[in-house]
């Protein structure tokens, strides 16, 4: 560790011996031979030498050798950057070498890179974080000892450039802009406090921070997360986000503000996913990296440490938690104004932990005054305002205030309907959340459909492990448990058992299960009956490889009360009784006879107006459950896209996203069944475009999209694979960023 912080390897004792000959122990003795060795093979530069010895020191202590000082007071870099070897410089840090130690004068390895006029030497030491402006004993820059044009053009630049944001002048980016070489050294540079150009951007409120950071990057990628995000598909979502990180690593380095934003998204999209252990991790190795780059109450560090928090809460820590959102809050008071959003988030998860410790009036309170402010802020009908006011119903509700819980829920579910439309997850949440209060109240099992009803229908959308689906089969899990149908209740709450244990011991959903589950033995026990509730929880506990199942053989049992007038005004037609339909809330996804739904109906009619109305409704009202109405299958696995019968009816459907090569269960896809030929030639159109993507033929894809008129040009490249992708997104996911450019005009 000595030697790794900058020890003399020979300094000499009184009696002008060195620590080697003072050394008794003989892995003590070899390390100091190894940084002996070191310096003589730097000496007589021999990097092949250097790079052996460096390796060899690693068997014996995981500290790096190459800052170790010898009696001049130099470290390895200041020799040889005063020798101006690049290739020995390189290797030295590669292997952690510290680019701004400092010698007897205070100078740093970039102080006689400079002086000696090593351009290469003074790139690379930029490049790895040298202090572009530090100052030596004599007070004096490397720019102030430069020697050499070349040399001082380019220490200039970089001052100049720090300069320019700090007077928050926007040149700065068209200067960067013209040599992605200088500008990825400029970026990597420090200046005397260790602060890279976006830090001190960050630092001083440039305006144009957000430009900076994407500097040489690619857009078109980065937009695709935001696409994937929104049709929640996080694996593909985190995937993208990956490949950004990479390119933006490569650009600025692994610890610059713009590749810690990138590991930002990465880890709410783990927090999204409920993989809360890695994004708890990703989080603190963020703010550890923004502590060191900001102080400790910087927003940028705050806002981080409201994350590890909000996990922590996640997770059942809720004291744990409290105590450092308090913190935090207490911090945030001191550097913002009261209505700024930061303080506002805080509050409200503060609330959101006081609810899971059950303290009700603390919390009710709280939520009050923040909804005041969010009123004053944002409007009474904002998202964030609207959410405020579900957690009041939720608290009124756990404290039984039945009634006043389900007006503040019914005000929610007005503006939501309004806004998402009936069919979206979120709506229909609110409505579940109304039956599930009303039941609570009135303790009627009729309440049970009506959340079994907006649960079905979640699923159509939503990922299984979702906290809607979690929450609304406890849901109805309890309801059967109150209703002392403990068999039924058992299978329910045995299987969300198993669903919710990724959410950890202390999760309040994963504990409930728990409870519930010995309450339902303590009943057999105390009915004398233990054997037979072993058994039973031994067979109902048998892995069956899906455990939706269990959820969806129980909810078979439950009559649904759906009528057909959609299939009647689809079968003939009537587009103005449709629209009043789809006005009305009827689900669209409603199976028919031979399990058609009414896009099949319209489909296989050649009804192209129905079929668009049905389709732009989706999209409008409820986006997410697009693909799945676009592309439902019926009895023998084919989609509307299999039977439809004409041209204009296709490019519709292709048009709203369906999948052109989809197979049904007899293994043919819509090309295999057309009749057609005007349907033939444009999903052989189509099928020949992915392929010359997938093969890189850009100018084969452009010549082709020429050839069509635009609304066959708009059906194709709105169509998806069977993989769920456009053209884009393959050109994209192939690296094809030329093609990907041309496809996005």
């Amino acid at each position: 560790m000595l030697l790794h912080n900058g020890a003399y390897y020979n300094a000499l004792d009184g009696s002008k011996l060195t620590p080697l000959h003072r050394s008794k122990e003989n892995s003590i003795s070899t390390l100091l031979r190894i940084v002996e060795e070191l310096f003589r093979a730097v000496v007589k530069n021999d990097y092949f030498r250097l790079e052996n010895e460096i390796r060899e020191g690693f068997n014996y202590s995981t500290y790096c050798f190459a800052n170790a000082k010898c009696l001049k007071n130099e470290t390895l870099l200041h020799f040889v950057a005063k020798k101006g070897c690049g290739e020995i410089v390189d290797i030295l840090l590669k292997h952690g070498a510290n680019t701004n130690a400092r010698d007897t004068n205070k100078y740093t390895p970039l102080h006689y890179a400079a002086k000696s006029s090593h351009l290469n030497v003074v790139k690379s030491l930029l490049m790895n974080g040298a202090v572009y402006n530090a100052l030596s004993h004599n007070q004096e820059t490397p720019l102030d000892i430069a020697v050499g044009k070349e040399v001082i053009n380019l220490l200039r630049f970089v001052s100049k450039s720090f300069k320019k944001v700090r007077l928050k002048n926007h040149s700065v980016l068209s200067d960067l802009k013209k040599d992605i070489d200088l500008a990825k050294l400029t970026l990597r540079a420090k200046n005397r406090k260790c602060r890279t150009l976006i830090e001190v951007a960050i630092l001083c409120d440039f305006p144009k921070t957000d430009l900076l950071k994407s500097l040489f990057q690619d857009n078109i990628l980065f937009a695709m997360t935001e696409i994937l995000f929104e049709e929640h598909k996080f694996e593909e979502c985190f995937r993208a986000f990956e490949k950004v990180l990479h390119e933006r690593i490569e650009m600025f380095g692994s610890d610059n503000p713009s590749v810690l934003d990138i590991q930002t998204h990465m880890a709410q999209i783990l927090c999204v996913q409920r993989k809360y252990d890695e994004a708890s991790c990703v989080f603190r190795e963020i703010c550890q990296k923004r502590q060191i780059a900001f102080s400790d109450d910087h927003k940028e560090v705050l806002f981080i440490k409201f994350h590890i928090a909000s996990i922590l809460s996640e997770q059942g820590n809720n004291q744990e938690a409290l105590q450092m959102l308090r913190q935090l809050l207490s911090k945030q008071e001191t550097i913002l104004e009261p209505n700024d959003e930061p303080i506002l988030l805080t509050q409200t998860q503060i609330a959101n932990v006081l609810v899971r410790e059950q303290k009700y009036n603390e919390s009710l309170k709280m939520y009050f005054d923040i909804l005041e402010r969010k009123i004053n802020k944002y409007g009474a009908h904002d998202s964030s305002t609207l959410n405020i006011q579900i957690r009041i119903a939720e608290s009124l509700r756990e404290q039984g205030h039945f009634s006043d819980a389900i007006k503040y829920f019914k005000k929610v579910y007005k503006m939501r309907n309004k806004v998402l439309g009936p069919e979206d997850p979120d709506t229909l949440q609110i409505k579940a959340d109304i039956a599930s209060t009303r039941y609570d109240q009135h303790n009627s099992f009729k309440f049970y459909d009506a959340i079994e009803r907006v649960l079905r229908k979640q699923k159509r959308s939503l990922n299984p492990n979702h906290e809607y689906i979690l929450l609304n089969e406890y849901r109805l899990a309890y309801i059967l448990y109150r209703e002392k149908r403990f068999v039924s209740a058992l299978k329910y709450f045995l299987t969300l058992e198993k669903k919710t244990a990724f959410l950890g011991s202390k999760h309040s959903l994963f504990k409930k299960c728990r409870e519930r589950i010995n309450d339902i033995s303590s009943f057999f026990k105390a009915s004398g009956v233990e054997r037979s509730f072993e058994k039973l929880k031994s067979d109902l506990g048998q892995p069956s490889g899906n455990e939706e199942n269990n959820f969806e053989d129980l909810s078979n049992n439950v009559e649904m009360d759906e009528s057909n007038p959609l299939q009647k005004v689809v079968a003939e037609g009537e587009t103005e009784n449709l629209k009043i339909l789809l006005e009305r809330g009827v689900d669209v996804l409603q199976v028919f006879e031979g399990g058609n739904t009414a896009l099949h109906v319209a489909a296989a009619r050649g009804q192209s107006a129905t079929v668009d109305i049905l389709l732009r409704h989706c999209q409008d009202r409820h986006r997410r459950t697009l693909q799945n109405v676009v592309n439902a299958t019926n009895d023998e696995g084919s989609t509307p896209l299999h039977v439809a019968v004409d041209v204009k009816t296709l490019k519709c459907l292709l048009k709203y996203g369906a999948l052109y090569d989809a197979k049904n269960k007899a293994n043919r896809t819509p090309l295999d069944l057309c009749q057609d030929e005007e349907i033939r030639s444009l999903l052989q159109t189509v099928e020949d475009l992915f392929s010359c993507v997938q093969k890189g033929k850009c100018d084969d894809v452009v010549g082709k999209l020429e050839a069509l008129d635009s609304e066959d040009a708009e059906a194709a490249t709105r169509a998806h694979n069977s993989s769920g992708k456009t053209l884009l997104l393959v050109a994209l996911q192939t690296n094809q960023k030329g093609l990907a450019e041309e496809l996005g005009k």
